[in-house]
């Protein structure tokens, strides 16, 4: 242990004035709420993101291939198959195609998405059965078994089909849910007077869903100018640049916090100055320099630092894993698409936190070292 660190470790024990005493707890209780607040904000972001990220992931394809000219992918299976041989990062390949329509059911109209999924297997004769997304059947009063009917438009005419709800379906993303209806090739064509069903969407699905720009980026170059090739994370670019902004901005403002509390460090450590003089005349007599008496009052403005960091550290850590356990953060599912999430912080995050305030503490400190190294002995002692 070094001559600063044992003198400031003997300062901070010893007795203080009822203001310096104050402006020490306000400085630690400030730190302290500012670091559990930066970690729960992290956390709350962190598990925001990835909640939407997995809903995303889980109801969506990684990349998705269409004609630029939207029309239909004729030579689907020869790009299906090449391009399954050719890049290892593609798990499977799957056509589809999507149509605009409205789904009349009991308790009104509403807006729908019909994609196509699945294979040509199932049953055929009577009416095309199709999903329905579980807010959209909520709003129409859809229920499985039912047969309702589906407007869909062909050639800019509406033509008034009836369909049979074989299942609701609840993929976690509002928006999906509330537009979305799901059938399999052979009833789209069914459904849609086709001979044959033709894709004009290609959802391919990844191994490592992070990879999928450098995969699409190579199919953009493998399929030429005709097709455009588009993954998850341009398509949801704008989403996750809005939550990346509002996670700056909150972890702006709570560092403020930790800002406005290092002040009260060096308010603290400049009262302690004053009320030392004499003690550090005495020490710069038997020999101690301005160097170490600086280092002195950075190693006390550390360890008030320090003590709120530590304090603030525990706190975080027991709201988020309170907030998980009794699940107490819930967010409105009409405007975020879930309900409720879990707080996430890594330790590298909680380690960053550390070592940004303790850089904010040893800065607050400096000036009243500083001024500290400058006491002069003669003077301090000839007015005793």
């Amino acid at each position: 242990m070094t001559f600063a660190f044992r003198l400031a470790l003997k300062y901070l024990r010893a007795p203080r004035k009822s203001l310096a005493r104050f402006t020490t707890a306000a400085a630690v209780a400030g730190i302290a709420v500012g670091v559990a607040g930066l970690m729960i904000a992290q956390a709350l972001s962190n598990g925001f993101a990835d909640e939407i990220r997995k809903n995303i992931l889980q109801s969506t394809p990684q990349i998705t291939v269409s004609m630029t000219s939207g029309g239909e992918i004729f030579d689907w299976k020869k790009i299906t198959n090449e391009s399954k041989k050719n890049f290892e990062n593609i798990r499977d390949i799957r056509p589809s195609a999507v149509e605009s329509a409205a789904l009349i059911g009991p308790n009104g109209t509403r807006f729908a998405v019909i994609t196509v999924g699945g294979s040509e297997d199932g049953v055929t004769g009577g009416a095309p059965q199709i999903a329905v997304g579980e807010e959209l059947a909520k709003e129409t009063g859809a229920s499985v078994g039912e047969q309702i009917d589906l407007v869909i438009f062909r050639n800019g005419e509406p033509e008034r089909k009836r369909v049979r709800v074989e299942q609701v379906i609840k993929t976690g993303i509002l928006e999906l849910d509330r537009t979305r209806v799901e059938i399999n090739e052979l009833h789209f064509a069914q459904l849609t007077g086709q001979r044959k069903f033709v894709p004009t969407v290609l959802n391919i699905y990844v191994k490592d869903a992070f990879a999928s720009s450098k995969t699409a980026g190579s199919l953009r170059e493998t399929l030429g100018g005709g097709f455009t090739v588009s993954d998850w994370q341009t398509a949801n670019e704008p989403l996750f640049s809005a939550l990346a902004f509002e996670r700056k901005v909150v972890f702006t403002i709570v560092l403020l916090i930790i800002l406005i509390a290092a002040l009260n460090i060096t308010t603290t450590l400049a009262l302690l100055v004053g009320e030392r003089r004499l003690d550090i005349a005495v020490l710069r007599t038997c020999g101690a320099t301005g160097k170490e008496i600086s280092k002195t009052f950075l190693a006390e403005g550390a360890m008030i630092g320090a003590a709120g960091i530590a304090a603030g550290i525990l706190i975080g850590a027991s709201v988020i894993s309170a907030a998980n356990y009794f699940n107490l953060v819930t967010v409105p599912k009409e405007v975020y698409s879930i309900s409720k999430l879990s707080l996430e912080l890594s330790i590298y995050e909680t380690l960053t936190i550390a070592a940004g305030a303790i850089i904010v503490c040893l800065a607050a400190a400096f000036l009243p070292a500083v001024k500290a190294s400058g006491v002069k002995p003669l003077e301090n002692l000839r007015r005793q």
